[in-house]
This record gives structure tokens, C-alpha cells and sequence, in this order.
């Protein structure tokens, strides 16, 4: 692969070179640095590629594969990293930076939207609990003719169950190993989130536990 590497913050100069792991390049090069080395960008490229970019940035070239920042050859670089690739959940093509913070991007790429939605889940997944336990506070539904009141319920009368739950996570893995169905999970999904008063969240897109 071809590589980018900036020394020193925004103008230091840029190494243009070629290695099959650039991340080990890197820490290889920095154990020879006493500015920081920073990965700007990688690209797909052979010896060839490789005195292709070195011709064509030859006029800033100021020693063997270190070149002078000089803003065409920022902007390229920038150009090089932001990438396109269709979106690991909704299928959508996306844009997306295939180095950030030295390491490079190596699993699917999510959209805008779906990023928010995945952090939400985050969120919600770990949140922990108010100081009323969730079973505590479940009961106020028993009386409902709902989802939320068979769930209410079914917890009630169940009584192999824990004295309460910490997160999502757990109350999911729970139901899983009792054999619940998805839209068992779904209403305690939805429960968690009224529970810690998480307000503005999209479950739709959200998947449910596995067993």
C-alpha cells in the first residue's frame, strides 16, 4: 500500500512511501522521530504507484521520500482519505475517512443517520439504572391491557428472576434464554428507555439481543 505520513503537525513535511502494513511502517519510523508521525492517508498501489506520486510531487520534494506540505499536496492527500462505501447497515452509499487517529479503517462504514442511531444504542445498551429498581418500577404497568403490562406481568409471576437489572443488555439475556419472542424484546426494549428517561430515540432500526 501506498502511504502518507506527515511529520511534526500541519507543516511538517509528508513522507510518500510503500509498505504492506503501513500502521507498523509508521511506528517503525516514529521509533526514529522525535516529532510525531502522523497517518494522513493510504492507497492501493504497487513500487509503480509509488514513483508515480514521487514524479508527480518531485518539485517539492525536499530529501529522499519527504516532501514540503505545500496546499496542492495537502489537498490531495485530504482528497485520497475521504472515501466512499456503501453504508454496513441501511446499504447507502457513504462517505467516510479511511484514516483517523494513525489507524486505518477496517470494518464497514455507517452513514450519517445510522451512526447516530448505533451511538443511541450505545447509549442506551450501557445506561445505568435510576435509583428505583427496574422491577420496582415496572410494576405501575400491571394492571395495563398492553405490551408493557403483559411484560409487567410475566416478570411478576416470574419468579426464577433476578432481584432487578442493571442495563438493557442484561434484561435482554434474560428474556433471550427464557425463549421470548422479538416482540417481547421490543416492548422491554422500549420499557428500558422510559425507564432511564432516554426521550429523543429511534428504536425501529435497532436490533435485538441474540440468544
Amino acid at each position: 500500500m501506498i502511504y502518507f505520513i506527515r511529520e511534526g503537525g500541519l507543516d511538517g513535511m509528508i513522507k510518500i512511501g510503500m509498505a504492506a502494513d503501513p500502521i507498523r511502517r509508521l511506528a517503525s519510523l516514529q521509533t526514529a522521530h522525535h516529532k510525531r508521525l502522523e497517518l494522513l492517508a493510504v492507497a492501493d498501489g504497487s513500487r509503480e504507484r509509488e514513483h508515480e506520486e514521487h514524479q508527480r510531487w518531485g518539485l517539492l520534494r525536499v530529501k529522499g521520500e519527504w516532501f514540503r506540505p505545500d496546499e496542492e499536496l495537502v489537498k490531495y492527500v485530504a482528497n485520497l482519505n475521504w472515501v466512499s462505501g456503501d453504508c454496513g447497515d441501511c446499504g447507502e452509499e457513504t462517505m467516510y475517512h479511511l484514516v483517523t487517529d494513525n489507524e486505518v479503517f477496517s470494518h464497514e462504514p455507517l452513514c450519517e443517520k445510522c451512526e447516530e442511531a448505533e451511538a443511541r444504542r450505545v447509549e442506551l445498551h450501557t445506561a445505568k439504572r435510576p435509583k428505583t429498581r427496574f422491577l420496582v418500577w415496572l410494576k405501575q404497568f400491571k394492571e395495563e391491557d398492553s405490551p408493557m403490562g403483559d411484560l409487567a406481568r410475566d416478570m411478576a409471576d416470574d419468579r426464577n428472576k433476578p432481584r432487578s437489572f442493571n442495563t438493557l443488555g442484561s434484561l435482554e439475556k434474560y428474556l433471550t434464554n427464557l425463549g421470548a419472542c422479538d416482540e417481547a424484546l421490543q416492548t422491554a426494549e422500549e420499557a428500558w428507555h422510559e425507564y432511564v428517561g432516554i426521550t429523543e430515540y429511534d428504536t425501529a432500526r435497532l436490533p435485538l439481543a441474540s440468544p
